[in-house]
């Protein structure tokens, strides 16, 4: 039994890994290491935040889509611009 090298990114996780793999993410992760964690996106948004706020910004949103026990499971991951960097922000399930 082999398995993969961290630098790999995973092919579709399953809902009870990312239930497992969320609780690894942390503020301030690169695009690279929430893909090699989460695997790629089912979608993907730019979108702006913060608009009740007075300092509103763009935002780069991954969003993760699962089917479990008949009911859609939504993990949503946003990434904020840090000079030339995204860097995870926020997420959270939908």
């Amino acid at each position: 039994c082999s398995t993969s090298p961290p630098s790999e990114v995973p092919s579709r996780i399953s809902f009870a890994e990312a239930q497992q793999r969320w609780k690894q993410l942390r503020k301030g992760m690169s695009q690279t290491e929430v893909r090699r964690l989460l695997g790629d996106p089912g979608e993907t948004n730019e979108r702006m935040f913060g608009r009740r706020t007075a300092s509103p910004w763009l935002g780069k949103e991954w969003v993760y889509k699962w089917r479990f026990e008949g009911e859609e499971r939504e993990l949503d991951v946003v990434f904020q611009r840090v000079g030339d960097f995204w860097m995870l922000n926020h997420w959270g399930w939908v």
